[in-house]
């Protein structure tokens, strides 16, 4: 093949599964579960009791700290699915 011929593309993978924005809407799903999960078993060894009885909070302040986490993840799983929107229409433009 001399210089000036055009070379064979190789086609790009394909992906199964989720992408863009949905796949970071199941990441931080993911995210928020093992949050939940992990912080319970902690405050459960903590507090000597067992792991189902801290799973879900039992005072009002537990539920604020909780919620307070899951929604900077909600923040910012949105934050990185409008920057990654941006990116591909900029891409897209040129």
């Amino acid at each position: 093949m001399s210089r000036h011929e055009n070379k064979p593309v190789p086609p790009e993978p394909t992906r199964k599964g989720p992408s863009g924005p949905a796949a970071i809407a199941l990441a931080a799903a993911a995210l928020v579960a093992a949050y939940w999960l992990i912080e319970s078993a902690l405050d459960a060894r903590a507090a000597g009791v067992p792991f189902v009885e801290r799973l879900l909070p039992n005072g009002a302040h537990d539920l604020w700290g909780r919620a307070v986490v899951v929604g900077c993840f909600a923040l910012l799983a949105a934050v990185s699915a409008v920057a990654l929107r941006t990116a591909r229409r900029r891409e897209l433009a040129g």
